[in-house]
């Protein structure tokens, strides 16, 4: 059932400040745990070798304006997809 609803996926592309890097991908995890909902989270960590896709599966948000207003602080607007899901009805 799960794998069917929307996704929120973020890509977040790393720096050379690990440790910058590491804050704030603690930070987006904690906003999607201030609004919890039905969105399947996703966040594609992008490196000069390539994408890692990390499925969040302990972790569902409701994505919104007000979580939106909040990520646009950490990420760029066009790092933040949403897929919406298929009924299987």
């Amino acid at each position: 059932m799960a794998s069917s609803g929307p996704l929120l996926r973020i890509d977040l592309p790393t720096s050379v400040d690990l440790d910058a890097d590491i804050a704030r991908l603690r930070d987006i995890v904690e906003l999607f745990r201030r609004f919890p909902g039905d969105h399947r989270v996703q966040i594609a960590i992008v490196t000069s070798e390539g994408t890692t896709n990390v499925e969040m599966s302990d972790l569902a948000t409701d994505y919104g304006p007000d979580l939106h207003r909040h990520l646009v602080e950490l990420v760029d607007e066009g790092n933040i997809v949403v897929v919406e899901g298929k009924s299987e009805n």
